[in-house]
């Protein structure tokens, strides 16, 4: 059983909402239902009245953005939040019981730690089935906590990121924290029991131009510097990079594979890339053919592939 730390860690909880959903409230209540007391920061774009009201009563700090992305939002909570620890958690996700206590235990047993990412339980909207998601690491911004002194050094990248969204960039925070936080040489520590709940809908489409997005990222971390820690962090971007770039439909420049081909061949790592290996492998001739590519990926992919920028999958 998790004992509670005879100085407790003050822990703050920084809370989006993307836009009114009806999700707001039981997300919060999962915060108070902690058998660990944190404050809780609320940044959102509208005023609900009755909502908003609820939430003062709540002792909830409550700031209003004129930003919509994900990243600024984090940033004006983040400037909000007084403790030690920082817990994200967006609105449609909830906290599963004995989280904050569970993360107290780490953070205050281990000093250096800078991050701490854990597994996730997904609801099915459609099923109302519970089962258990895969432990992908950069996964999800509800399954991260991190150390406020550092998160506060890596914000204004994230929200400088965000800015390009506007440009058909996808907002990837959770890819973008959990990278920069590597590459960084930042100490983390990956926790597999799952401690958040988020609502899966298995129609809601996947962002556009996915591919896009991480090699934008890619090349914001090959700016970080020569570190051993930014050169793992980039070869796992690149092969998510590749795995996005074979799996969305439409014509890409292939100026892009071209640097990551090249990239990948500077960093001598390749133990990161072997869950996107076929991918990788598959991208890597987009350069000279991106039409060979695909029709090799899709010869070798065994399934349907699930074309991240359509509902469904591929015919």
């Amino acid at each position: 059983m998790t004992e509670v730390p005879q100085n407790p860690l003050r822990i703050s909880v920084v809370v989006i909402e993307w836009k009114p959903r009806g999700w707001l409230k039981g997300a919060v209540e999962s915060i108070l239902d902690q058998d660990y007391p944190a404050q809780v920061v609320v940044a959102k774009n509208a005023r609900e009245p009755a909502v908003d009201t609820w939430l003062v009563s709540k002792g909830v700090s409550v700031i209003f953005c004129t930003d919509t992305e994900i990243g600024p939002k984090y940033a004006a909570g983040l400037a909000a939040a007084t403790g030690e620890v920082v817990c994200l958690l967006e609105d449609d996700d909830r906290f599963l019981p004995g989280k904050l206590k569970r993360l107290a235990l780490e953070f205050t047993t281990h000093r250096d730690l800078s991050m701490v990412h854990h597994g996730h339980r997904r609801f099915n909207i459609e099923t109302s089935e519970h089962t258990v998601g895969p432990h992908i690491p950069d996964f999800n911004c509800s399954s991260m906590a991190l150390r406020r002194r550092d998160l506060e050094d890596v914000m204004p990248r994230l929200v400088a990121h965000a800015r390009k969204h506007a440009s058909g960039v996808p907002e990837i925070p959770d890819t973008q924290l959990y990278y920069t936080f590597m590459a960084l040489g930042k100490t983390m520590v990956q926790l597999p029991e799952p401690l958040t709940e988020i609502r899966y809908d298995p129609g809601a489409p996947s962002p556009i131009g996915l591919s896009r997005g991480y090699l934008e990222l890619a090349k914001e971390i090959d700016e970080l510097g020569g570190t051993g820690d930014r050169k793992e962090a980039l070869t796992c971007l690149l092969g998510l990079y590749f795995s996005a770039l074979m799996r969305t439909r439409g014509v890409e420049d292939p100026t892009g594979a071209a640097w990551a081909d090249f990239k990948l061949l500077s960093t001598h790592r390749f133990g990161p890339l072997v869950p996107n290996m076929r991918e990788v492998l598959c991208g890597s001739l987009h350069p000279f053919s991106p039409t060979l590519s695909r029709a090799v990926y899709s010869r070798f992919r065994r399934g349907s592939i699930d074309w991240i920028n359509l509902r469904g999958s591929s015919p």
